[in-house]
């Protein structure tokens, strides 16, 4: 990849998680969204945002929460893809299976349609660390 489409790739991530920093922080979800219908009625309320690395290692990103409503995952390393595992058993965890999030924006989200509430564990097939950002409800 070129440099300006590294630049390009990095304002980009830059730019939306300062948007999604500044809705989440600033005021309810809900509330900035209200012409979206009751489809987003669920976010009302706190979320909850974190980040960690991904490496070789497997990490245990979110514990089990039977309160989760809604999360996001967003692969915000630019070196290596992240795999996502919704499993409690941590030894099924291994490199290149899970929910592949793809480098500099890659995302998976939570949903009441696609509900999860157990473990929520990341690794990557690189030893360069790699940063998750987390959403949660």
């Amino acid at each position: 990849m070129s440099e300006a489409k590294k630049l390009i790739s990095v304002a980009l991530v830059i730019a939306a998680i300062t948007f999604l920093g500044y809705r989440f922080t600033e005021r309810p979800v809900w509330e900035s969204n209200r012409s979206l219908g009751s489809s987003i009625n669920f976010l009302e309320g706190n979320l909850t945002s974190g980040s960690a690395t991904a490496s070789t290692t497997r990490k245990l990103l979110l514990p089990a929460n039977s309160g989760r409503q809604y999360a996001i995952f967003t692969n915000d390393g630019a070196d290596s893809p992240v795999y996502l595992h919704l499993t409690s058993a941590s030894t099924t965890v291994s490199t290149s299976t899970g929910i592949r999030l793809n480098v500099s924006g890659g995302s998976y989200e939570i949903l009441p349609e696609n509900l999860y509430t157990g473990e929520v564990w990341i690794i990557s097939n690189t030893s360069t660390p790699q940063r998750v950002l987390t959403v949660e409800k």
